[in-house]
């Protein structure tokens, strides 16, 4: 389905000296450009502790200079007898413990300590040592860590650095006052803020924080930098940090101002797959051949097409009909004909909507009918088409046990239900024929599940049920289950399909038509013209100097009727609901594309429910309707 482009990959690994992985070519990127950098990537996918570890590294020897001061812990080397505060430095350095007291003449022999709560000697000590061995350290200098890595990430990324790395964890508490966690009694050579509006307090409060200096910056996750670019960007401009790198899979556009934007590296999937030497799976389809369906769709697009040619409007929205029979099936056949006279009903309805919003408004006597009529014919042609030699009908004789069938969200209680009922019948079906066959019941019952062609073996085998998901909830487990998905449409965007697909770790089933696989693959091919794209794009040439020249990427062209069914907008249906949970315990289902507002902090973000994390604090609000927005518009003017 999706190939990585391996030629151009090669050629950027050997280019930059580093083996297969993906983490350390995203690391030697950045510590190869002076530019302000946006790598599009789910933060998951790179191991950033390591990122981190190795660019902070780097800063060993940029550190000369510390200012001691009254109140801060100090130890000696290499003796390390007891940790000390710097109780006066006038005329003479007076250090103090709860032992004893030391008058030094100078501090040439002390490295300062952080504000860590760890006070035991034998920790400090290994702490110390470990250091020594890791980052060469010999003199006092070596020890002070006035140049720092700064990022803006959470506290589990701060868990993940490794001890011998001095690090430190800002963020508010309760009363909002800032706190700082360290995971070693050295200065921090890694800085790691909740967020960029601690900065300053970070630096009033940290040791030497009139020292400090920061040359990059990280911001780890979108939700770190999607709603705080003014903030950043007057930090930048302030000098506070003079390189920023953005990490998250969201591709936003992110302006620093003075014509600063950064460069921007989209990490495809492909890509990805490759680097972690991940296995690609290819989906397999259980294709549905009705031909009678796709002559019938086809008369009816060049029925659309005649009207449009003819009057020069456009009616291709129309065909979000077409594609519901794809998806709005049952498991029984009886609940699928009531549901394709629903559709036909709705195709009625939203035709004449569509014929007067385009026809009506160019001829204010024109006869709908002239139209209305034959085209309703037409379609109610394809539906006759796919009440034989359809979905259900494949799944009631598929002879392979499906242990998850994957179903549009609002489809998934109908046919849940149903496949209950299926259950039960089956566990019913076996009869005996006298009194010598009651003893074999129990044996004749197994028989009969285990058989591959009894109807619907695939949902009901083995004595126990399919499990019914939607695309949300589906799981990429156990690799020996059969996973089935319905349909390539009823669970949102096509491409966030093809990017599941493409992230798999198991093998999925495609259940589709004929058309609807022709389909599939322009969908897949305009993806992969995106990917093209990325590929190409000037900022990864400036950042890599590689230029894209695999030549299995072509383009790929699909006649107008294909393209026609594929791009149409999706119906309001085709996507999965999410439950959003209150506070209270109140709950409300909510389509993925529905717009929330996020609270964070003082302030409020529109956000797509989609795009919400667990334990986000929303603002549900209704859509007013037109009438609301045209009265509120003229109250502004």
């Amino acid at each position: 389905m999706l190939q990585a482009p391996e030629k151009y990959l090669s050629s950027i690994l050997s280019k930059a000296g580093v083996g297969k992985n993906i983490s350390f070519l995203v690391q030697h990127f950045i510590k190869n450009s002076d530019k302000n950098l946006h790598f599009i990537i789910d933060e998951k996918e790179l191991r950033i502790a390591d990122i981190f570890c190795k660019l902070s590294y780097d800063l060993n020897n940029y550190n000369t200079t510390f200012n001691f001061k009254v109140g801060h812990r100090v130890i000696s080397l290499p003796h390390q007898n007891g940790v000390f505060k710097i109780s006066s430095l006038n005329p003479e350095a007076i250090l103090k413990n709860n032992v004893s007291t030391i008058i030094a003449r100078n501090l040439s022999r002390y490295i300062p300590l952080s504000n860590s709560t760890i006070s035991q000697i034998g920790t400090i000590g290994n702490r110390i040592s470990d250091f020594k061995k890791y980052f060469g350290a010999e003199n006092q200098c070596d020890f002070f860590s006035n140049e720092k890595l700064l990022v803006i990430g959470n506290r589990n990324l701060f868990l993940a650095i490794p001890k011998e790395f001095p690090s430190c964890f800002a963020s508010e508490n309760a009363k909002g006052n800032i706190e700082i966690e360290y995971n070693s009694p050295l200065l921090p050579k890694i800085c790691v803020l909740k967020n960029i509006n601690l900065l300053d307090s970070y630096l009033q409060k940290e040791i030497n924080g009139d020292q400090i200096k920061f040359n990059t910056c990280f911001f780890i996750g979108n939700s770190k930098f999607e709603h705080a670019i003014n903030n950043i960007r007057n930090y930048y401009n302030q000098r506070k940090f003079t390189r920023a790198i953005f990490i998250g899979e969201k591709d936003l556009k992110i302006d620093l101002g003075n014509n600063q934007v950064p460069l921007r590296w989209k990490w495809s999937i492909p890509e990805i797959r490759y680097l972690k030497n991940e296995k690609f799976i290819y989906p397999e389809i259980i294709l549905i051949e009705n031909k009678e369906l796709e002559k019938a769709i086809t008369e009816f697009y060049q029925a659309i097409r005649e009207i449009e040619d003819r009057h020069t409007i456009g009616l291709k929205s129309i065909f979000r009909f077409i594609r519901k029979i794809y998806y709005d099936w049952n498991l029984k056949q009886e609940t699928t004909f009531t549901k394709l006279h629903q559709i036909q009903i709705e195709f009625d309805i939203a035709l004449k909507e569509l014929l007067i919003e385009t026809l009506g408004n160019i001829f204010h006597d024109f006869d709908f009918d002239k139209y209305q009529i034959p085209l309703s014919a037409k379609f109610a042609e394809i539906l006759n088409t796919v009440k034989s030699n359809n979905k259900t009908e494949k799944l009631k004789n598929y002879q392979t046990k499906i242990h998850q069938l994957v179903l549009p969200s609002f489809l998934c209680n109908a046919n849940k239900s149903e496949l209950n009922q299926l259950f039960n019948q089956t566990q019913h079906k076996t009869s005996v024929h006298g009194l010598q066959d009651i003893g074999k019941l129990e044996a004749m019952r197994e028989q009969s599940f285990n058989n591959p062609k009894r109807n619907y073996f695939s949902l009901t085998a083995n004595q126990s049920k399919t499990e019914i998901v939607s695309f949300s909830k589906s799981d990429d487990t156990n690799e020996k289950e059969q996973k089935v998905i319905s349909s390539i449409y009823g669970s949102g965007k096509i491409e966030k399909l093809i990017e599941r697909l493409g992230r798999a770790k198991t093998e999925y089933k495609l259940l589709l038509y004929g058309i609807e696989e022709k389909a599939f693959r322009f969908h897949i091919d305009k993806y992969v013209e995106e990917l093209n794209r990325e590929y190409v794009s000037t900022d990864r040439f400036e950042i890599c100097g590689i230029t894209f020249s695999d030549n299995f990427y072509q383009y790929s062209s699909f006649d107008e009727f294909i393209e026609a069914l594929a791009s149409t907008k999706h119906d309001h249906r085709e996507t999965d609901n999410y439950k959003i949970i209150f506070t209270d315990n109140g709950k409300v289902k909510l389509p993925s594309s529905k717009s929330v507002l996020r609270i964070v902090g003082s302030e409020k973000f529109a956000i797509v429910v989609e795009d919400l994390s667990v334990g986000d604090k929303v603002l549900i609000y209704a859509n007013p309707d037109k009438k609301l927005l045209r009265d509120i518009i003229e109250l502004k003017h």
